[in-house]
């Protein structure tokens, strides 16, 4: 018998069980049957609910036989394929003939065995980065490990030696210094921004403002003068409102001033950015541009203002990376390649330095001797082209005049004109 129905009549034996009790208990009491126990003497309501009681009874077998019956039927059957008989693997196995079971004809077979050897294997290590190219490429010195937390060292107008530099901060030791030089071979206006290690004062990169028909730039540029990241400032006016500590600190009351710097790759990719600040923001957050997560904070330390020439003592910014861990994909990710951060740092306060109430810049002692210089020699060059040609039109045209004429006359003689027909009068 199968399964199903063996269900179906033990659930039919387990509802009528109170009622096949009863009697029992019912008969053991009484030895025989009372008359109006008897089917013929039950009134006509005891027969409808008879009659009832048999129908439910009926309808839940039925049930119970429909539920036996659904797993039975509604399972599907097993499905076999090739993952029931063969282990799966990460990356299929690389098929390769065999000269003489597969028959591979035998210029095949050489021409295999000629070009397998000219393949490249697998790298052991992955390939390095563009940027690590760059640098082996230029011959620059790099450092192979980078502190979690820099110290960054501003010019200190009470300083005559003007050189600056960048520190360890938990060990407070120097990483590399700075200076800044303006040179009259260099091309652009600005002064040019020299870091270099401190073992050996060997030259790491540079930074130099570069004025173009769009705006100005920072380039980051390395020992040999290649442009590794751009640094772009922009300055923002809002008209309507005023910040009241820029206003009574810098004297910053006409609206309110807002400055946010961006990093670029070579290629013009942003990879880096801050949020509005106000001038002189005694804090500043470096963002990634995709994710928003944060990068590096910059604190400035101490309680100079850097709006003032006076002497404070010392200018000191701490630069804070975010751990490695939560370093988001970029190329800021990797130790070697975060000093653009501290440099971003050291060029902010060279130009917060001569920052005016607007937020825009003041042009630089080397600028303005730049500027002036170039604008004499483009004078002095005005002023020979034209004495030049006064001298040519004065000294040069009138003999050359002649000498041309007489070689005309020379080369070309004249010529009596004599017409082929007679025109009367």
């Amino acid at each position: 018998m199968p399964a199903y129905r063996i269900l179906a009549l033990a659930l039919a034996l387990a509802l009528s069980a109170p009622q096949v009790g009863h009697a029992l208990v019912h008969g053991a009491t009484e030895s025989r049957p009372s008359i109006a126990a008897s089917p013929s003497f039950l009134s006509l309501a005891e027969q409808r609910q008879r009659a009832r009681s048999r129908e439910q009874l009926r309808r839940r077998s039925e049930d119970a036989l429909e539920q036996a019956q659904a797993p039975a039927l509604g399972t599907p059957p097993p499905e076999f394929s090739i993952l029931n008989v063969t282990t799966p693997t990460l990356v299929p196995p690389t098929a390769r003939l065999d000269p003489w079971s597969d028959a591979q004809p035998v210029d095949t077979a050489i021409g295999s065995f000629i070009v397998s050897g000219f393949q490249e294997r697998p790298t052991q290590t992955p390939p390095p980065s563009q940027n690590s190219l760059d640098v082996v490429m230029a011959g620059c010195p790099m450092t192979l490990t980078w502190p979690v937390e820099v110290s960054v060292i501003a010019f200190n107008p009470c300083d005559s030696s003007q050189i600056a530099s960048w520190l360890d901060a938990a060990t407070n030791e120097p990483i590399l210094e700075y200076s800044q030089s303006c040179s009259p071979f260099r091309a652009g206006m600005a002064p040019i921004l020299s870091y270099s290690l401190i073992e050996g004062g060997h030259l790491m990169v540079q930074s130099q403002t570069i004025t173009t028909l769009t705006g100005s730039k920072i380039a980051l540029m390395d020992c040999r003068g290649m442009t590794r990241y751009l640094l772009e400032e922009k300055v923002y006016h809002e008209k309507k409102g005023k910040d009241m500590t820029s206003c009574e600190k810098y004297g910053s009351c006409d609206g309110i001033v807002w400055i946010q710097y961006f990093i670029y790759k070579a290629n013009g990719t942003l990879v880096a950015q801050t949020p509005y600040l106000h001038i002189f923001e005694p804090s500043i957050k470096v963002v990634d541009p995709k994710t928003g997560v944060t990068i590096a904070t910059a604190t400035r330390i101490g309680s100079w203002e850097p709006g003032y020439s006076d002497c404070q003592g010392e200018r000191r910014w701490h630069l804070v990376y975010a751990p490695p861990e939560e370093q988001p994909i970029g190329p800021f990710a990797s130790p070697t390649e975060q000093w653009p951060l501290a440099a971003m740092l050291s060029v902010i306060s060279i130009r917060d330095a001569s920052r005016n109430p607007n937020g825009l810049v003041s042009p630089t002692w080397c600028e303005l001797w730049k500027g002036s210089t170039s604008l004499m020699v483009l004078g002095a060059v005005v002023v020979a082209l034209g004495m030049a040609v006064l001298v040519f039109l004065r000294d040069v045209v009138p003999p050359l005049t002649a000498g041309l004429y007489e070689l005309e006359v020379r080369i070309l003689r004249r010529r009596m004109f004599v017409p082929s027909k007679y025109v009367g009068a």
